[in-house]
């Protein structure tokens, strides 16, 4: 699926992708040049030789040059990457005249970026991330192997042979989650998914992509809008409403070609999926009282469907890594005829705990 591509001004992650990219393209290229780091009135600098880092001046200052000068540069690494707002600036220019240290820039980033993981919520990245499945071939985990990893960052790595969902590998892969998201980001801003997701491609957050991402991911009509599946439908209509207030065709005069064609089809499957739900409750059998009845309490008048109960359970041991447990549930609500929207989403999920 097409989504539109580029940063938040505001995104936390955007200097970490802009400093990563930039890094990453001058050793692609073997420029010679510095970045410009500026931060809070204070500025850095990383000087490049030949697309290698050759030193870090921190606030105008070079490191020292001595046998401990390159523990100190990567001191200055992690306090680079961990600076709150930085704004990147590159420029070509003559390298420090006197011998440099040479550091591979895919080291540093991989160090850099994995010092950040406040930095991302696994939830919100797995809909970011322009792929539905990642796989590493054995020649781009052997390209791996002179990079700092630990090895248990290693083992994660080495799983990555076998094609897996974002989702999977986020949260089933050995790492904890915020961790395995930093290690995605860094290993995708040296390079290694060239072609398939491209070094600093993290697409906007939108309305549009989100809905998009959950009707490929066959979510039910009521998660696509964001309700439970016990909403009301006025609380059903109020959440169609909002999502209309950011896709309606009407709304998006003056916007790029590609965004609008996005939000158009959101828009589509978002109005489909509010449809079905209004037939669904108005299809819903009343239960009437008799006058017996009547006369006490009266009895609900809906009680809420099983399988919802057992769908919520089945996430909840899955998250826990529980398969077998989250199988079961899945099963026994397949079994109570949910709506085929459900179904869908079911199969879904009993292929990811096969």
């Amino acid at each position: 699926m097409d989504l539109p591509f580029g940063i938040e001004r505001r995104d936390p992650v955007s200097p970490i992708l802009r400093l990563g990219s930039l890094l990453f393209e001058a050793n692609r290229r073997k420029d010679s040049g510095k970045l410009e780091i500026r931060d809070r009135g204070r500025t850095h600098e990383i000087w490049l030789t030949d697309g290698s880092i050759a030193d870090i001046w921190w606030e105008g200052v070079p490191s020292a040059p001595s046998e401990a000068s390159t523990r100190q540069v990567w001191r200055r690494v992690e306090q680079i990457f961990k600076l709150p707002r930085p704004h990147v600036l590159w420029s070509r220019s003559v390298t420090p005249q006197r011998s440099p240290i040479v550091l591979s820039p895919q080291s540093v980033v991989i160090s850099g970026v994995t010092s950040r993981q406040d930095l991302f919520d696994p939830r919100t990245l797995a809909e970011r991330i322009p792929v539905t499945a990642l796989q590493l071939t054995p020649a781009q985990i052997d390209q791996t192997r002179h990079l700092p990893l630990t090895p248990q960052e290693a083992q994660f790595v080495g799983r990555l042979r076998v094609p897996s969902p974002v989702p999977m590998i986020l949260w089933k892969r050995g790492l904890a989650p915020q961790h395995a998201a930093a290690l995605l980001i860094g290993l995708n801003l040296v390079g290694l998914w060239e072609g398939t997701w491209n070094a600093g491609d993290l697409p906007r957050l939108t309305a549009a992509a989100k809905t998009l991402r959950r009707l490929e991911s066959g979510v039910s009509d009521c998660e696509l809008l964001g309700v439970s599946s016990t909403a009301s439908l006025e609380e059903v209509d109020r959440a169609f409403r909002r999502l209309s207030l950011e896709l309606h065709p009407d709304r998006l005069i003056g916007y790029a070609a590609q965004d609008t064609e996005l939000a158009q089809r959101a828009y589509l499957g978002a109005n489909a999926a509010y449809q079905r739900i209004k037939r669904s409750r108005r299809q819903r059998p009343v239960v009437r009282r008799n006058s017996a009845a009547s006369a006490g309490k009266a009895r609900p008048q809906h009680q809420p469907d099983q399988w919802s109960t057992l769908l919520s359970q089945a996430r909840s041991a899955g998250n826990a890594g529980e398969k077998k447990r989250a199988k079961a549930f899945l099963l026994k609500a397949l079994a109570l005829s949910p709506p085929r929207d459900v179904q869908n989403q079911i199969v879904y999920l009993l292929r990811q705990v096969a």
